[in-house]
């Protein structure tokens, strides 16, 4: 699991099998970039962690950092 902290309060945001893993160059940059977009977007913190989790499963599953249409 992701784990968040808001507050005082903890919370443990499921990861879901993200199939075959391609490369993991930006994987950690597009969770980050994905949850705070999300946060930026009124999200709250457990739906923005999961923002950022599918953002970082769909450049698993690519060679490099960047994430095609």
């Amino acid at each position: 699991p992701v784990g968040i902290r808001t507050g005082a309060k903890r919370l443990g945001v499921p990861v879901p099998p993200t199939g075959e893993v391609t490369d993991t160059t930006g994987a950690g940059d597009h969770l980050a970039a994905g949850s705070l977009l999300a946060v930026a977007d009124g999200a709250e913190p457990a739906d923005a962690a999961q923002r950022g989790i599918a953002a970082a499963a769909r450049v698993l599953g690519q060679p490099g950092a960047h994430v095609t249409a």
